[in-house]
């Protein structure tokens, strides 16, 4: 295993709404240390009124991860320019893996519909690209909180995004370079909107992301963080408030 400064842990749990439903969790994440100083990571919530939305969920993160492994081996991003041109290569190689992946089905781009989150972060850097909704939150050194992205700001209370698989990804995308001293990094997924953030405005809600970002610091292993972060979005505290499938990626430099 690569001897790692990171702290991380993640999880994607089922919401009660689905629960009744009985649909299946439609969120997924994954990361991955490339080495000492190198994270990468990607969260994605699919679309409720997809019929393969887990599915589309699941390849997101994957391909994306895959994808983004393969532009950093060849070039790292140097700015904010070159962030964005890695970004929307990846996007576009992702829409023709989902569509390769819906003639294999016999069935639709809309099947898979899904968001997108994914960036890399290292101790000098965090790149974030998102499509949809959900947020990237960061913590810098001095502790103070910055949102990377957010949801759109049309009306919120709407619930219409636009996913991977829609025609306007690419034009509605953010990019976000962040150079500088950085200490924390949270990804969400929309289910976690209205605790974690002060709509419209966006800002970052400080008692929502600081206890997290000190649990995630004094954190020893990935796998007890991510179970107890799973815990968190299970407790009774946030299921009376959302019912909707929850994902929370945390990551933390030791």
């Amino acid at each position: 295993m690569v001897s790692t400064p990171w702290r991380i842990g993640a999880a994607s749990v089922m919401g009660t709404r689905h629960s009744q439903n009985n649909l299946p969790c439609q969120d997924a994440h994954c990361w991955e240390i490339l080495s000492s100083e190198v994270l990468v990571m990607a969260i994605a919530d699919g679309a409720g009124s997809a019929s393969r939305a887990a599915q589309g969920s699941q390849l997101a993160v994957t391909q994306a991860l895959e994808r983004l492994k393969s532009e950093l081996r060849e070039q790292f991003p140097a700015n904010e320019l070159s962030w964005r041109k890695a970004s929307l290569k990846i996007l576009k190689q992702l829409r023709t893996d989902f569509k390769a992946q819906a003639n294999q089905e016999g069935g639709s781009l809309d099947d898979l519909s899904t968001t997108l989150i994914f960036g890399v972060m290292t101790p000098q850097l965090v790149a974030v690209t998102q499509v949809g909704d959900g947020a990237a939150i960061l913590q810098d050194a001095l502790g103070r909180l910055k949102a990377l992205t957010l949801p759109p700001q049309e009306d919120p209370s709407l619930e219409i995004t636009t996913f991977l698989t829609s025609p306007s990804a690419l034009k509605s995308a953010q990019f976000t370079y962040h150079w500088g001293r950085h200490a924390r990094l949270a990804l969400l997924t929309d289910g976690l909107q209205l605790l974690a953030l002060k709509l419209p405005q966006g800002e970052p809600h400080e008692p929502f992301f600081k206890p997290l970002f000190r649990y995630i610091a004094q954190s020893q292993n990935p796998t007890e963080a991510s179970e107890e972060i799973a815990k968190f979005l299970n407790s009774e505290r946030v299921r009376d408030r959302v019912d909707d499938d929850l994902t929370l990626f945390l990551a933390s430099q030791s």
